[in-house]
């Protein structure tokens, strides 16, 4: 690896992601020390890690960080139970202790009533979910997980996603999770970083990652990802520039429309549409399809054309959809009304 930098805020579910060979399980394996940094520091809760003595770094495995191996990792010869209360063993924790808090994660990952089987007898997903047990029994700050999906089979891959998330969703730690499956990494992150050859590309949101890649490589990347997975209709909306309320009537909308229109008229000398507020707001609130819907089967035509727009007044709901028209056009077509009605 080199110059590699970034921070994971607390309680934030960061996934490293790349082909293999890119660097990801080294890097993991350097936070706890596994495999040992040339330069640099790594920084949790504002402590070098790099500095930390031999006790310090058994306290920091042991209470600070959990981890979730690709493999599994399990004590063959150790049953379910005692497999996830194996870190509360090491830290000194009477048996008691430890199979209560351990009978209580097995619970959460969906494994009870399979506390004295060896591991052997379960399936590839049920043991990596006793290896997330494991993991959670120590109650760490940070989870770190080394591709713990990546042998498991594409429906229960999924199955797992899930209840990863719901776990997250509960417990809140703050997670390194390394994968090579873009479709995993936007599904899980609310991060994500992008190695190559020991370096991190990009660091970006998924909406950042998959509609605005930094380089050829990241656009390589992610481009049969889907825009519609990550893109939410906040990053999209367009803020109305007038509010028309139902009580304010048709007078008053009016005469806001032709203040409004007047203004923008002064304010540029070009003749274009586009210079003229175009989005408007009907309340009382309702979804689109629903006005859509009202607007289609029950239009009725209540006032006039105008050269500001044209005011709608459908059926006996009173909604008024308001659209101005370009300055060439005499009036504004049912259609064009339409398309250009906004609800809020």
């Amino acid at each position: 690896m080199r110059d590699v930098s970034f921070t994971v805020d607390r309680g934030e579910f960061f996934v490293i992601m790349g082909l293999p060979g890119s660097g990801m399980s080294t890097l993991i394996r350097c936070i706890l020390r596994l495999t040992e940094s040339t330069a640099g520091k790594i920084l949790v809760n504002d402590d070098d890690v790099c500095e930390y003595s031999g006790q310090q770094l058994a306290d920091l495995r042991r209470y600070t960080t959990g981890i979730v191996f690709q493999h599994f990792g399990l004590f063959p010869h150790r049953n379910v139970i005692d497999n996830v209360a194996y870190g509360l063993k090491i830290r000194g924790a009477n048996k008691e202790e430890r199979h209560q808090r351990a009978r209580e994660v097995i619970a959460k990952v969906g494994l009870e009533g399979r506390e004295n089987q060896l591991p052997g007898a379960l399936s590839a997903a049920e043991q990596q979910q006793v290896g997330i047990a494991r993991a959670l029994a120590k109650d760490p700050d940070i989870l770190l997980m080394d591709e713990p999906f990546s042998e498991l089979d594409p429906l229960i891959r999924r199955q797992m996603q899930d209840k990863l998330l719901a776990l997250q969703a509960e417990f809140q730690k703050t997670i390194l999770f390394v994968t090579h499956d873009l479709d995993e990494a936007v599904k899980l992150g609310n991060r994500i970083a992008i190695m190559k050859d020991g370096e991190i590309i990009q660091i970006g949101t998924p909406e950042e990652i998959i509609t605005e890649p930094g380089d050829p490589y990241v656009r390589e990347f992610v481009q049969d990802a889907s825009p519609a997975r990550v893109i939410t209709a906040g990053s999209i909306m367009e803020q109305p520039r007038i509010l028309l309320y139902e009580w304010q009537g048709p007078k008053v909308a009016l005469h806001i429309l032709r203040t409004t229109s007047s203004s923008a008229h002064q304010g540029s000398q070009r003749r274009n549409a586009s210079m003229y507020p175009r989005i408007y707001s009907i309340l009382p609130p309702m979804t689109l399809k629903k006005g859509l819907q009202l607007v289609k089967s029950h239009f009725t035509m209540a006032s006039t054309h105008s050269a500001s727009g044209t005011w709608i007044n459908v059926g006996k709901s009173n909604i008024y959809a308001v659209s101005l028209s370009s300055p060439r056009e005499s009036s504004t077509s049912l259609s064009s009304v339409i398309s250009s009605i906004a609800v809020s």
